[in-house]
């Protein structure tokens, strides 16, 4: 008679949790998942439309080179061929479209040149910007003076040599990718972001060929099936029982009627389940903070006082718009001598809410006219307004599509009024557009309001869970946990669910090691001589920045072309002796400042 298979209770079906629980089941562990969602996937979910034959993503996702575990995932389940590389980002500036200026594989020494010319900011400031990514990786932040306690903004307004325009560039990296603005991002996070991706630049990132439930969830789910996996959808985790040995023994869950995540979890119907689930093995919780706030009970909270600090985690709302265009649109286009739109992502420079988009027709085969992907990273504003998107024309759990009777007039981008009429007046200001060149049927705003995104603010590494808690078969995975990938990334999530799960492999001693891949890191000083080399240009490149502000004017080949050839020339000259004065200036009294503290 053969052995009974070790079990495990996986609660949470996002990226973490369903990592721990195929690498499980492919070791022959019983593992049964309990999602709260009527999906699967958490943040990197994609949800059908109703009434349409396609899926909706909660956020485009660009996948970087150095997601060495998550395309580790993908190639074990046969996907490799499903991403396509990009090598850049398009900036657009408001009243400028089509025009776009465009940064191409940030940190390889080939583009180097190109990008100090690309557009987005003078010759100067973008040579700032670039250098300050050297002189980030070239100090060592990983002192006690600095851990996780200084800014970007703060660390960038440190260096004698940064200007407001190089410093606010890294916003359009941050507060885009991250969902967190510079005076709020660790440095020491961003920094590590940085060195991951030092060793190979190219290309800049890949964007998968279509919606991660057709390309991506539906194959993982297929084949842990085949290992006896079983995934319980619509059930909420409200309570963990402990036993006298300490260790869960029983979990309590309700049976939901629709998603939390898209709908007011206080406007959801609720069926408690009245037999409690039987633990007869271990538990890998993997459930965003707010879920776990709620575990929180006294008997939890008297083993595991430090899962108290998980509310003092900072989470951030943002919104995903999907805009898909008709026939009028693309005549619009061709009025602008153009076809299409970038296959890059493009980012809405000084826009309100900080917003980019992809057109996923551009990679998405299955898609013929134009479909912009819109996140409004910076929502918090409009989060008062959320409840006033209109539900007719949204999914939300309860709209199964939009009749032909529906009135066009429920929007007003000229007077806006919801949050989805705002995200949308802001991008026409960008890219024109009139409502009638939308397909209203498949328009749809999806914000995380209820379980918003944990972002990596200063001082909040000591508060994040670790894997391993008080109760020797319980388990924590999620992006928000502390492991080595720090940025709460996709590579992030799949690494803390592949620790998790080698956790839960060691404590029952089944199976072969589960293979993680930890990012290369260099020493600090490994930078230093770039550091040293850049440092004399960076002063004149500052110096140039500020001749550039007291003449009103960027500094570009084209504008010192023309000056030699003018009148101007000797103000110029002028202006060239009295700007290392200005530097100068700055430069003592940030020093004066740091002497202080």
């Amino acid at each position: 008679m053969s052995e009974k298979p070790a079990e495990v209770v996986v609660i949470g079906a996002g990226l973490a949790g369903m990592t721990a629980a195929f690498h499980l089941s492919q070791r022959g562990y019983k593992v049964t998942v309990f999602e709260q969602d009527s999906y699967i996937g958490g943040q990197f979910r994609a949800v059908p439309v109703p009434g349409r034959p396609f899926f909706h993503e909660h956020c485009y996702h660009l996948f970087e080179p150095w997601y060495h575990n998550f395309f580790s995932l993908v190639s074990g389940l046969g996907l490799s061929d499903r991403f396509e590389s990009r090598h850049g980002v398009k900036y657009l500036r408001r009243g400028q479209f089509p025009k776009m200026t465009e940064l191409n594989d940030i940190g390889s020494w080939s583009s180097s040149l190109q990008n100090l010319f690309s557009g987005p900011l003078s010759i100067p400031d973008m040579y700032l910007f670039l250098y300050s990514y050297v002189d980030l990786l070239a100090t060592p932040l990983q002192q006690d003076r600095y851990r996780d306690v200084i800014s970007v903004d703060e660390f960038m307004h440190s260096r004698p040599y940064a200007t407001e325009r190089s410093t606010a560039m890294h916003s359009n990296v941050l507060l885009k990718a991250f969902g967190v603005p510079t005076f709020q991002s660790s440095a020491q996070s961003y920094r590590k972001f940085v060195e991951f991706g030092a060793d190979k630049r190219s290309p800049m990132f890949y964007l998968m060929k279509g919606n991660v439930q057709d390309n991506f969830w539906q194959e993982l789910e297929n084949i842990f099936g085949k290992f006896q996996g079983e995934v319980q959808r619509n059930r909420q985790l409200n309570r963990i029982e402990v036993g006298d040995d300490g260790k869960v023994n029983r979990l309590h869950f309700s049976r939901v009627s629709l998603s939390p995540t898209l709908v007011d979890p206080k406007k959801i119907e609720v069926e408690r389940l009245d037999e409690p689930y039987q633990v007869n093995g271990s538990v890998v919780l993997a459930v965003p903070p707010a879920s776990l706030a709620n575990l929180l009970k006294p008997a939890i909270y008297q083993r595991q006082p430090d899962w108290g600090k998980v509310l003092k985690l900072r989470t951030e709302p943002m919104a995903s718009v999907h805009l898909h265009f008709n026939d009028k649109f693309v005549k619009r286009l061709k009025r602008y001598n153009i076809t299409s739109l970038p296959r890059e992502p493009v980012v809405l420079l000084d826009s309100r809410f900080s917003i980019t988009f992809v057109d996923n027709s551009r990679t998405w085969k299955d898609i013929k006219e134009p479909y912009l992907h819109v996140i409004a990273s910076d929502y918090r504003e409009l989060s008062s307004l959320d409840h006033l998107n209109p539900d007719q024309y949204t999914y939300q759990g309860r709209a199964s599509g939009v009749s032909e009777s529906s009135d066009i007039t429920d929007f007003n981008m000229t007077c806006p009024k919801s949050a989805l009429d705002y995200i949308m007046a802001e991008v026409a200001r960008y890219v024109p557009f009139d409502l009638d060149e939308l397909d209203l049927g498949s328009l749809e705003i999806q914000s995380n309001m209820y379980y918003p995104i944990f972002i990596n603010d200063i001082g909040s590494w000591p508060n994040r869970p670790t894997t391993k808690t008080a109760f020797p078969n319980l388990f924590m995975a999620g992006a928000h946990c502390q492991n080595a990938i720090d940025i709460t990334t996709v590579e992030g999530a799949v690494l803390s669910g592949l620790e998790a799960a080698e956790a839960v492999r060691r404590r029952h001693g089944v199976g072969e090691p589960i293979e993680i891949i930890y990012p290369k890191r260099r020493p600090f000083y490994a930078y230093t001589p770039l550091q040293l080399l850049g440092a004399p240009y960076a002063m004149i490149a500052k110096v140039l920045s500020e001749i550039g502000d007291l003449r009103g004017k960027e500094i570009n080949l084209s504008s010192l072309r023309q000056l030699a050839v003018t009148r101007e020339f000797p103000t110029f000259i002028a202006d060239l002796i009295s700007a290392p004065y200005h530097v100068g200036t700055e430069f003592l009294a940030q020093f004066i400042r740091a002497f202080r503290r």
